[in-house]
């Protein structure tokens, strides 16, 4: 009768983030930006926070896609990291060389597009 589902991950998803519209109708579009906050950054956990970013980012192109399925969209991610700890161009290089930018396992809505997924510097 119904098929079990088995959860291969524990997801926990804070949408809380930037969402930008766009008021033409004929013409839908939506913008995403959201991010993941880390204290200390190494390969590893520059890893898991862009493998996190990402799936948050698929999960909500979903989402949306489901409301409203004519929409498009742009994915913006950002992985926060306190000042002082990285320079930008290593954090970046990081991420760029993370297992989820590297290789496209992460499948995203029709119509959706990841177009950032790059660091930012916050003070805690």
């Amino acid at each position: 009768m119904y098929q079990t589902a088995f959860i291969v991950e524990d997801l926990e998803f804070d949408v809380t983030g930037q969402i930008i519209g766009s008021p033409d109708v004929n013409n839908p579009f939506l913008r995403i930006e959201i991010g993941e906050i880390k204290s200390s950054m190494t390969q590893v956990v520059a890893d898991k926070a862009v493998h996190q970013l990402s799936l948050r980012l698929a999960f909500l192109s979903f989402v949306a896609h489901l409301l409203c399925p004519e929409v498009r969209g742009d994915l913006v991610g950002f992985v926060y990291i306190r000042e002082g700890t990285f320079n930008r161009k290593s954090l970046d290089s990081m991420i760029a060389n993370s297992v989820v930018a590297g290789n496209s396992i992460v499948k995203l809505a029709p119509g959706f597009h990841m177009t950032k997924l790059s660091s930012a510097f916050v003070r805690i």
